[in-house]
């Protein structure tokens, strides 16, 4: 399964990462969603947070998110499988599109093209609302078996 390459774009978030956020993260994850597990890559000093899903979406027989969050509220959360690959980030970038921070990579590559990259339908910065939106849009796909609204739900979650 993919993970973050800093060789596809840059993916630099401003801020150090943040521990308390990814527990936070994680913490809500294992609590929301019954077929996820969590667990940060170094309990002290973490790089990134990774929630595995016994079940993924349509064929797939699991899942995982990537989770970055930073003490200045950028993140990055990359889910992927065998066949997909979407992630939504909050951190400057050099897209034509969209104007602010955040914005979504959608299925089935989660490309770095500047015309793939579209504006996120996860409005809120705060870690608890983001990953509720989070769980509750790949629940979505998960419930549906179809990835079309994946960032396509309103006002998540």
């Amino acid at each position: 399964m993919a993970s973050f390459d800093d060789d596809d774009e840059s993916h630099s978030l401003r801020g150090v990462i943040d521990r308390k956020s990814l527990l936070d993260v994680r913490d809500i994850a294992e609590t929301q969603e019954p077929l996820a597990t969590a667990e940060l890559d170094d309990y002290i000093d973490p790089s990134e947070l990774t929630i595995t899903l016994d079940d993924g979406i349509g064929d797939h027989t699991t899942g995982r998110f990537g989770v970055r969050w930073s003490t200045e509220d950028d993140y990055n959360i990359h889910y992927s499988d065998p066949s997909h690959d979407f992630r939504w980030d909050v951190h400057l970038h050099s897209y034509t599109e969209p104007d602010d921070d955040g914005h979504h990579h959608p299925p089935p590559r989660a490309s770095n093209d500047d015309d793939d990259v579209e504006d996120t339908c996860i409005e809120v910065r705060d870690v608890e609302t983001v990953s509720r939106a989070v769980l509750k849009a790949w629940r979505h796909a998960y419930e549906n078996d179809s990835l079309d609204v994946i960032n396509g739900l309103e006002n998540p979650p």
